[in-house]
């Protein structure tokens, strides 16, 4: 446990991916579909997308059918690798809205 704390705490050498500014009315869309596909190639503290602090909840019986989603859905959203996630993404999405209406 320790040792996840340390490591989320450590600075990550991120690519950065800019999906660019937030956008509104019907341009949203545009720039929601750029920011999910950032969070999907953009690897957080233990190299896994940051995608799945983001995910959306799936119904009852939806079959997982890719090695991507089996992976995304197991990772928990505790201790401090996922704080320092979810710290990441909170980031990203406070720098595509700076400087604009949203």
């Amino acid at each position: 446990m320790e040792y996840k704390a340390a490591k989320a705490g450590r600075d990550i050498d991120l690519t950065d991916l800019d999906p660019g500014k937030v956008e509104m009315d019907l341009k949203w869309w545009n720039f929601k579909e750029s920011f999910i596909n950032m969070t999907k190639n953009v690897k957080g503290v233990n190299d896994d997308p940051i995608y799945y602090v983001i995910h959306p909840s799936r119904i009852a019986g939806w079959v997982i059918n890719t090695m991507f989603d089996i992976r995304i859905y197991q990772l928990p959203y505790v201790w401090a690798v996922y704080q320092a996630d979810k710290k990441m993404v909170w980031d990203k999405i406070l720098k595509a809205a700076m400087t604009t209406p949203s």
